[in-house]
């Protein structure tokens, strides 16, 4: 008879009615039939029959099996590893069995056995055993009632845990009225916690109904971050000439809640620009947060932000209040003027009229570029804008720079002291002269301004 991949050549569980049926529980025992898978040794796949029929009995018991584990260690002294969560569970089934067989009885047991043939060859045998096994009553009752207790216990546990949730969230309130939302947000964190806690301790009891519940946790989180702001200071955009340093830019956190607002100290911050990070920092027990702003060069605009420093809440949050908190932000625009040529010229003009203490009179020389003794268009352009504001400016007279032997588009080839002997062959009390040259994508200049004397 070929089956099980082989032939039956052995079967002393033809006339087993109990397979198909296992007989009814009595007064004194439960009955339950076990199966093996296919062995090549008959005493492995007794061990498995046994095995299948006690996992039968737990499942009958209608009680977690974490339960019936806590209850076998207890009751049979058995080793820790039938409640070790990362020890296999054949292992443990291993472990079970081995208990309450110690109590349950094998009535009868049946095996078939079957050669493994191929290519008209016998390949060795193998063996299915089944096993009638009768488990006593008080067996059941015993771990029925350890389940009871189990469950008064846990159901207390939970209790306790919820407990705790509801001071964390107490705890959290009384910090949302002080404005120590961070603290609160840590506190909920804490709640969500033991709410999950909870949910894993296996009660079989409602929760009490003053317990609280995560929608009121969410409720909380998304009232105190949609109450939070960042104000700034100056609210409007600056504007700075070049080299000039603006105003510290400066934010206040506060939270708009029920009592009315109040600040939100130890918040972290970030002040950004260009993608860089120009500072970080808490605010203080007003709220309060500033950047130290240093001289600014470059014409054009230039805009900050101010952000929540993610990084530092990431184990003191929870994600959704991160993920709020990420739009809480402040943005400061500092505009820098770009000067004219002809603003260049007068501010120099005035730099040179504050520096000297009487009216003179002045020669201007072309400006190098460099080090180099080059002309062009822009050289002569300020030169013409340099005399015009020296005549404007009222404290000065312009002489003309005298022709020389060697003068090569408007420069005057002179002695070693080429500044005041351009002066005083000019007649003139003062020469003006500079060098401009490129520096970052713009045009740096500068004068010096030297007296006859």
């Amino acid at each position: 008879q070929q089956r099980q991949g082989g032939v039956l050549v052995a079967n002393t569980c033809e006339d087993k009615d109990w397979l198909a049926a296992p007989p009814a529980e009595d007064a004194e025992f439960l009955y339950f039939v076990g199966q093996s898978a296919r062995h090549r040794l008959e005493r492995d796949s007794r061990n498995d029959a046994e095995r299948d029929a006690i996992n039968k009995f737990v499942q009958f018991t209608g009680v977690d099996v974490t339960i019936v584990d806590e209850y076998l260690q207890t009751s049979f002294n058995l080793s820790s590893e039938i409640t070790d969560p990362t020890v296999a569970e054949r292992r443990k089934q291993e472990m079970r069995a081995q208990a309450f067989v110690r109590r349950a009885k094998a009535r009868e047991w049946c095996t078939e056995r079957y050669q493994l043939i191929q290519n008209s060859d016998v390949q060795g045998s193998v063996f299915i055993t089944s096993v009638l096994m009768r488990v006593p009553r008080d067996e059941y009752d015993a771990v029925q009632t350890y389940n009871r207790e189990q469950q008064v216990r846990l159901n207390a546990a939970r209790d306790r845990v919820l407990a705790e949730a509801r001071a964390f969230h107490q705890a959290a309130l009384n910090d949302e009225r002080q404005g120590r939302l961070i603290g609160a947000f840590e506190q909920l964190l804490l709640a969500e916690a033991k709410l999950d806690q909870a949910a894993a301790m296996r009660a079989d009891t409602p929760p009490p109904s003053d317990s609280l519940s995560r929608p009121t946790l969410n409720a909380a989180e998304v009232r105190m971050t949609a109450g939070m702001a960042l104000q700034r200071t100056p609210g409007q955009a600056q504007i700075v000439e070049p080299g000039q340093t603006p105003e510290n830019l400066r934010v206040t956190a506060v939270y708009h809640g029920a009592g009315g607002t109040v600040p939100v100290a130890g918040l972290p911050l970030l002040f950004i620009a260009d993608g860089k990070i120009l500072g970080q920092m808490n605010t203080d027990a007003q709220g309060r947060a500033q950047l130290q702003m240093r001289p600014i060069q470059r014409p054009g605009q230039v805009a900050f932000r101010v952000q929540v420093n993610r990084g530092l809440l990431r184990d003191k949050v929870s994600e959704d209040v991160q993920v709020a908190l990420a739009n809480l932000q402040a943005e400061f625009v500092v505009h820098v003027r770009e000067f004219s040529l002809d603003e260049k010229a007068e501010d120099l003009v005035n730099a040179l009229a504050q520096a000297v203490p009487t009216p003179m009179s002045v020669v201007v020389e072309n400006f190098t570029y460099g080090d180099s003794q080059t002309s062009g268009l822009f050289v002569s352009r300020f030169r013409a804008m340099l005399e015009s504001a020296l005549v404007n400016n009222g404290r000065f007279s312009m002489k003309r720079p005298v022709s020389r032997t060697g003068l090569t588009r408007g420069f005057t080839q002179v002695s070693a002291s080429a500044p005041a002997a351009m002066a005083h062959a000019s007649g003139s009390e003062a020469v003006l002269f500079g060098q401009y040259y490129e520096e970052n994508d713009q045009v740096v200049v500068r004068a010096h301004a030297v007296s006859v004397d």
